[in-house]
């Protein structure tokens, strides 16, 4: 039986990569009393499993598709306002300067056309020292290599997408990104093809990353108490297909 990308997806779409957050971030980020944003909420089912886990939760999330929100409404008792669709790319979040205590992005910010607008949006609306979880696929799920050696056996519906930036999430390319940014990394795990990481927002009142301009900050004053060794230094090492 031949293999259908469509039939797949379709049937797929919007599950999994919840499932792999790092249980003890889970347990620390679904505490009562939090407000907790998910951008790029799929189905819900991450929004599910904190609904189900405490019932004193602000549980917000907004998406692209109304196939979704349809899908995520159906399935959860979020009122209808905490649900919301619009381009997180170019409109500005409807939530005031440090409204949340988490704000979560999975496999989302590698399919945006403005990855810089979506952290700025994200920073606003998190508090200061608020927690930021984040993942992407690993490069060779992003740059079309795919995961098999062989290329003339690649699936087309695993490890091969077409991304905006991908030379963006090469991992030592998004640490530099999150850091510039003013986001520090305090923790990172890799589940299965996927890297996660768990950030603080750090950004310092007196500077604007836009706001930044060559000579007026020294690196030590911007990201001193940010930038950490990385961890994971030959997790995606960058590899060219045969001409």
């Amino acid at each position: 039986m031949s293999f259908n990308a469509l039939d797949h997806l379709k049937e797929n779409w919007g599950q999994g990569v919840e499932g792999n957050i790092p249980e003890h971030w889970f347990q620390e980020i679904s505490k009562d009393g939090l407000r907790i944003l998910e951008i790029g909420f799929g189905k819900g089912n991450f929004l599910k499993r904190l609904e189900d886990s405490h019932k004193d939760i602000e549980i917000c999330g907004v998406d692209c598709s109304e196939q979704n929100l349809r899908y995520a409404r159906s399935d959860l008792k979020l009122k209808r306002s905490n649900l919301l669709i619009f381009d997180v790319s170019t409109q500005k979040y409807p939530w005031d300067n440090g409204h949340f205590d988490i704000v979560v992005l999975l496999e989302v910010l590698e399919h945006v056309l403005s990855p810089m607008f979506v952290i700025l949006e994200i920073q606003r609306v998190l508090k200061k020292d608020g927690i930021f979880i984040y993942s992407w696929p690993e490069e060779r799920l992003i740059s079309g290599i795919g995961m098999e050696e062989d290329q003339s056996k690649r699936r087309h519906d695993v490890g091969y997408h077409s991304y905006p930036y991908p030379g963006v999430f090469r991992y030592d390319n998004m640490r530099v990104f999150f850091n510039q940014m003013f986001f520090k990394i305090i923790d990172e795990e890799k589940k299965e093809y996927h890297i996660f990481f768990k950030m603080l927002n750090v950004k310092p009142d007196r500077v604007h990353i836009l706001d930044v301009v060559n000579g007026d900050y020294s690196r030590q004053q911007l990201y001193g108490d940010i930038e950490t060794e990385p961890k994971f230094k030959d997790l995606v090492p960058f590899r060219k297909l045969n001409s």
